[in-house]
């Protein structure tokens, strides 16, 4: 028999139910969903999601045990990333990110009912299956065809090529320009579940997640290198992801759009 599942889901720019997307909603903590549950806000949330234009940016950060994902709206399909994997997010169906959650395929069901809340919270799956699962999607996204990105100071894999934007790394002389202009930070906002990025002179980029009062609760350093992308500076990180800048106060990482902290 199938292990129960439990999940804690907080949603952003969403309805408690995940059909509705709008600015308006803040974060919204649900707790204790089964399967179904997850399924059917995962569902919605793809629904909508050709609908949502800017400055909506719904996402779900789940957790099950120790682990945690990271579901947005990109380009009008679901981009799904795990914190426990350095490595560029990638758009799959709801299906297909319930067995990466989890670490099983998923059964057929009905059309999605409503969320139930109160479900009880159960065990949470195996270790080893989610993690086989993870390194299962992250290898199908890597190994197809694997590129070296030479960063400003240690080289890490890269996403391949053909998974990103159009981009073209410049030279050191003309990514230094890029640099000194883009230098600065940069948050979506300065609530709880918000990000910062931080972009410094030398090539280094700081990501980080805020928790109550600005507390910093999740960093990743990176490195990166300038680039163009569609005619507009970029810049390609050791991650293998592009921070798109907009303009001269805003930055897109992974969906999300940061504006710069003003002095």
């Amino acid at each position: 028999m199938s292990e129960p599942f439990s999940f804690n889901v907080t949603t952003r720019h969403l309805s408690p139910d995940g059909r509705t997307a709008g600015s308006s909603f803040g974060e919204v903590r649900l707790t204790g969903l089964g399967r179904r549950e997850l399924r059917s806000m995962l569902e919605a949330l793809a629904a909508v999601a050709p609908t949502v234009e800017y400055p909506t940016a719904p996402e779900m950060r789940i957790t099950s045990g120790d682990q945690q994902f990271l579901i947005q709206v990109r380009d009008g399909r679901l981009r799904y990333s795990s914190w426990a994997v350095r490595a560029g997010g990638c758009d799959l169906p709801p299906a297909q990110i319930l067995e990466a959650i989890t670490g099983r395929e998923d059964e057929p069901v009905a059309k999605a009912s409503p969320v139930v809340v109160a479900a009880a919270p159960t065990a949470p799956v195996t270790e080893g299956r989610r993690t086989g699962m993870l390194a299962v999607l992250v290898a199908g996204v890597v190994i197809a065809n694997v590129v070296t990105a030479v960063m400003l100071f240690s080289p890490e894999p890269a996403l391949p090529a053909e998974l990103l934007p159009e981009h073209q790394v410049l030279d050191p002389q003309a990514g230094r320009r890029h640099f000194e202009r883009a230098v600065g930070t940069y948050e979506t906002g300065r609530q709880e579940g918000d990000r910062r990025l931080i972009v410094r002179r030398d090539g280094t980029v700081l990501w980080a997640r805020y928790g109550p009062k600005q507390a910093v609760l999740e960093e990743l350093p990176l490195t990166a290198q300038a680039a163009e992308s569609r005619g507009r500076p970029a810049f390609l990180t050791s991650q293998g992801v592009l921070i798109e800048v907009r303009d001269p106060l805003t930055l897109v990482y992974m969906g999300d759009t940061y504006r710069r902290v003003l002095p």
